[in-house]
């Protein structure tokens, strides 16, 4: 069952990132796919993604028209849409993604942004998602994204009532319901 699982979170550590890249450019050239959303995402002038030395060190860089940049140096929301791309693509085929919190350290129109680059690769491959949130920004844009994608959703509500973990299952018409009258998603625990 969970074969092709994948938890997404701030734990891989660039060393696994770069093995992985690595297998994608040498094998299977999916790099060119990275890039290719780098490019409709980002509106980067995106070449390709190369192992470069820098200061000493082999570093992943992203090469454009007339450079490169290490990959540390971009914004956080363009590594993350490198990780979670890159670990999207790894995927032969359909797989599982949990995504934890996509959110943190990223500037909301940067999340979208990296939202939309990661549904998209979902539905080329037939992956599904779990993601974990906080953030109102990431249920709305989720929930606009998987309709201008034509991908179902289901929006999950887990609680804790006397120890026990309960879940709510909540609508569209409830998200909109809710937002129409001011409510917070995130605090629908003390209605």
């Amino acid at each position: 069952l969970f074969k092709n699982t994948v938890f997404i979170d701030d734990n891989l550590s660039l060393p696994q990132l770069y093995d992985m890249i690595g297998e994608l450019k040498m094998n299977r050239r999916k790099d060119k796919e990275i890039v290719r959303l780098l490019k409709e995402e980002f509106e980067v002038d995106a070449e390709g993604i190369e192992f470069s030395r820098y200061l000493g060190d082999y570093v992943l860089s992203l090469t454009l028209k007339d450079t490169s940049i290490p990959v540390d140096f971009l914004g956080d929301g363009a590594k993350l849409a490198i990780l979670i791309s890159s670990i999207l693509l790894y995927f032969d085929g359909k797989g599982i993604a949990l995504i934890e919190e996509p959110e943190v350290h990223e500037h909301p129109g940067g999340i979208y942004t990296v939202l939309n680059f990661a549904f998209k690769i979902a539905k080329e491959k037939g992956i599904q998602f779990f993601i974990t949130t906080h953030s109102s920004d990431v249920i709305n844009y989720s929930l606009r994204i998987a309709k201008k994608l034509g991908l179902k959703t289901q929006l999950v509500y887990l609680r804790r009532v006397n120890g026990r973990v309960n879940s709510v299952n909540l609508t569209e018409d409830n998200v909109s319901l809710l937002k129409e009258i001011g409510m917070d998603l995130r605090a629908i625990d003390v209605l």
